[in-house]
């Protein structure tokens, strides 16, 4: 956007606004970002000339069309600031050479909004000007596409970002190679350390124009809320990404698509990355060791333990295991979820059929329950770019053709044939059951009096999680590139919209 941009650091407070504002000028170079909020606890000042280089720079707004990003941003830059790094935060939009310059000076670069593969948007301009992107580009891409475009192709190989040690581009389908290049391939060529896309529709809050961003927290800013809390308390990116995807179907019963992440990057096992302590890129050349097949946590010997805090201030155990894989565990010695390593390279061995058995025969010796009481929900295989070869299964318990409010997700690698990703979850406090709920018909009413459903591909699934509802999906396809699809539960009791997010 136009105009001036309201410049703080970390800080989200209710009162004590002070703000320091400079005119957005294309191509300033200037490296400090801001944020608009109610409160900054501390100034970052801009200049025409670079001030002194932003450690962890974090970019969100909210989009005209309602999606809603600004709570991710702030909560990154606020877990790298309580690490050391010097954090800033814009929550109204960055042009693109701001943004591009933001990049030569971060350890740590958030990106959280509308995205395609290859493709990001960082701001929307007035009506009859020109919004403002971040594209891949590819090698020979070396200059400025346009006013209003940058590439993370111009940085030069190996030194202009070298210094970056994680770049989050949280956005849909950002881990997949568009027309305007790959960003993956394209940060492991330019020398970052370790960078983080998504292969499918991820969702955030929609939300109306004046809504307070204290009001924002679920969907994709609880993912990422629970993301930076994870990588603030000492956890790797993969680690950090696993249990973020853990607490946020804890809190809604449902991954938003936040579960279709890929790591990628320069260094030899980019999820290994950490953020603590605070700095800048580094050589991590020592090779990941993949996570052997193994028959249940308890058999694997414990290296260490720490205690936690989990979605809705669940108390937990963390351990870490001799083996690498380390799990959380609730007090009555439930396991939450484990974490694995992946490999990389290698022949896959496993059909969808033998990991399907692995997964169940791990799901019931950690339940205790017989594979009967579950259903499978969702299974698929994952070949996504960065290596790992993985098959995913979700199991619900049905009752009259009804999810009901547990689920139990594995990943399973078909090269080793080892579970690196387990969880089992339900809500935090018992389902609100209708005894008689709203009808399809009047959940899809509810709905198409606040989305325009007219040509869209509309479709109403009843679930239970922390009470009765029906789960509302609104795809209206391409809407200027990005995809457009709405999703809104409709509480099954009352049979008012409960929350609503889009793409």
């Amino acid at each position: 956007m136009s105009g001036e941009t309201p410049v703080t650091g970390p800080g989200l407070t209710d009162s004590g606004v002070h703000v320091a504002y400079r005119k957005r000028t294309v191509g300033t170079g200037a490296r400090r970002v801001g944020t608009f909020l109610t409160a900054a606890v501390a100034v970052l000042a801009l200049g025409g000339t670079h001030a002194q280089a932003a450690d962890s720079t974090n970019l969100g707004r909210r989009y005209d069309d309602g999606l809603d990003t600004r709570l991710s941003a702030l909560r990154l830059r606020d877990a790298t600031a309580a690490l050391g790094y010097a954090s800033g935060a814009s929550t109204v939009g960055r042009s693109a050479n701001d943004a591009w310059s933001d990049g030569l000076s971060s350890a740590v670069f958030g990106l959280f909004g509308h995205a395609n593969g290859g493709l990001f948007q960082l701001d929307e301009a007035p009506a009859g000007e020109t919004d403002s992107w971040l594209i891949a580009g590819r090698s020979t891409d070396v200059l400025p596409p346009s006013s209003n475009t940058r590439a993370v192709s111009e940085y030069l190989p190996f030194l202009d970002v070298d210094d970056m040690r994680l770049l989050v581009l949280a956005g849909c389908y950002t881990a997949n190679p568009g027309v305007n290049g790959d960003f993956l391939a394209m940060a492991e060529e330019k020398g970052i350390d370790s960078v983080v896309g998504f292969t499918g529709l991820v969702s955030y809050p929609a939300t109306a124009p004046a809504a307070a961003i204290s009001t924002t927290d679920y969907a994709g800013n609880y993912f990422w809320g629970r993301f930076s809390s994870h990588a603030a308390a000492g956890a790797d990116v993969r680690t950090s990404l696993a249990r973020a995807r853990t607490d946020l179907v804890t809190k809604e019963g449902v991954t938003h698509g936040w579960d279709r992440y890929v790591v990628g990057g320069a260094v030899a096992d980019p999820g290994a990355v950490r953020l603590a302590p605070a700095g800048n890129g580094q050589l991590l050349d020592s090779a990941p060791v993949a996570t052997v097949a193994y028959a249940s946590l308890a058999a694997l010997p414990v290296a260490s333990t720490s205690r936690s805090q989990g979605p809705g201030g669940l108390s937990l155990t963390d351990v870490r295991t001799t083996a690498g894989t380390s799990y959380r565990m609730t007090d009555d010695g439930t396991i939450l979820d484990a974490v694995g390593v992946p490999s990389t390279s290698g022949d896959i061995g496993l059909s969808i059929a033998q990991a399907r058995a692995i997964a169940a025969e791990f799901l019931t010796a950690h339940t205790g329950t017989p594979l009967l009481d579950w259903s499978m929900h969702e299974e698929r295989t994952t070949d996504d770019g960065s290596g790992a070869a993985l098959a995913t299964f979700t199991w619900r318990p049905a009752s009259s053709g009804i999810s009901g409010p547990a689920r139990i997700d594995i990943d399973v690698d078909r090269r080793t044939g080892a579970v690196v990703y387990y969880a089992a979850t339900q809500p935090l406090t018992p389902p609100d059951r209708a005894t008689d709920p709203i009808s399809r018909a009047d959940a899809l009413a509810a709905v198409a009096g606040v989305v325009d459903t007219d040509g869209a591909r509309v479709e109403a699934t009843p679930e239970v999680w922390d009470r009765a509802f029906w789960l509302v999906t609104v795809d209206r396809g391409l809407d200027d590139g990005f995809p457009d699809v709405d999703q809104l539960r409709v509480d099954a009791v009352t049979g008012r919209i409960a929350s609503h997010v889009t793409t």
